[in-house]
């Protein structure tokens, strides 16, 4: 039925937008370590 795509795809964009936020995080933390080592 549709209400099930619409849930399928209501969870797959939430477990994205989850997942862009935690390797935004994690670039950050790497650039932080990079930029300490560098000095």
């Amino acid at each position: 039925s549709s209400g099930t795509r619409f849930w399928r795809k209501w969870k797959l964009n939430l477990e994205h937008r989850a997942y862009r936020r935690l390797h935004l995080r994690w670039v950050s933390l790497s650039r932080l370590g990079n930029h300490k080592s560098n000095e």
